[in-house]
């Protein structure tokens, strides 16, 4: 039977289209008339905040198995390698077109 989970804390992400400039985390309150909880004003958190709770995340990892080219896999990173291989042949010419412009 799965745990029961509640919320515990929302962290907002605030930014442009290409990238995130600030975060803040927010504790919920229960309405007091039984309606959805809501936030507080929140506080501004930094970046060893972010590392440190995907850390507590990723110690939750499923145990998996994984390809044998998996050298190292972390809550962030995957490594593997790919043998070494030939590449395949490159054909130039005209492919069967005669007095093709390119």
């Amino acid at each position: 039977m799965p745990k029961r989970v509640q919320l515990k804390a929302a962290i907002l992400l605030y930014g442009g289209a290409k990238r995130i400039a600030f975060a803040s985390v927010h504790e919920p309150y229960r309405d007091p008339e039984g309606g959805a909880p809501y936030l507080d004003a929140g506080r501004p958190i930094g970046t060893e905040f972010l590392r440190t709770m995907a850390r507590g995340l990723g110690l939750g990892m499923a145990p998996e198995i994984l390809p044998e080219t998996v050298v190292m896999r972390t809550p962030e990173v995957t490594a593997w390698w790919v043998p070494a291989t030939v590449p395949a042949d490159v054909l130039f010419g005209d492919f069967g077109r005669q007095n093709a412009e390119w």
